[in-house]
C-alpha cells in the first residue's frame, strides 16, 4: 500500500478516477467508463471490433461518436478540466464542448 501511495504522489494530482462497467450486448462487450472526481459527469463507452469496417447495431444508450476527437483523450480531459489554482482559489476549468 505504501508503494502505491508513493507512486500516486508522483502524479502531482493528475489522478483519473473512474468506475468501469462491462455490458454485454449481443456478441460484444462494451466497456463503460464513468469518471469521478473533477471529471465527474463524463461517461465514455467503447467496444473492441474485429475490424475497422465491422458492422454493429449500436445500443440506444450510445451518444455521439467521439473516436479520434482530441478533446476526449484522457490527457486532454485532464488538462481542460482539472482544478487550477488562481490567486489562492481553486477553480474548475471546463471544456467548452460540454
Amino acid at each position: 500500500m505504501s508503494h502505491a501511495e508513493d507512486l500516486l504522489a508522483c502524479c502531482g494530482g493528475n489522478v483519473i478516477e473512474k468506475v468501469r462497467h462491462y455490458i454485454e450486448v449481443g456478441a460484444l462487450t462494451w466497456e463503460i467508463d464513468e469518471y469521478q472526481g473533477y471529471l465527474k459527469g463524463v461517461i465514455l463507452a467503447e467496444v473492441e471490433l474485429d475490424s475497422v469496417d465491422q458492422a454493429i447495431d449500436l445500443p440506444d444508450w450510445i451518444g455521439r461518436e467521439v473516436t479520434g476527437q482530441p478533446a476526449y483523450s484522457k490527457r486532454s480531459m485532464v488538462e481542460t478540466r482539472r482544478p487550477k489554482r488562481a490567486g489562492g482559489v481553486t477553480e474548475l476549468v471546463a471544456d467548452a464542448d460540454r
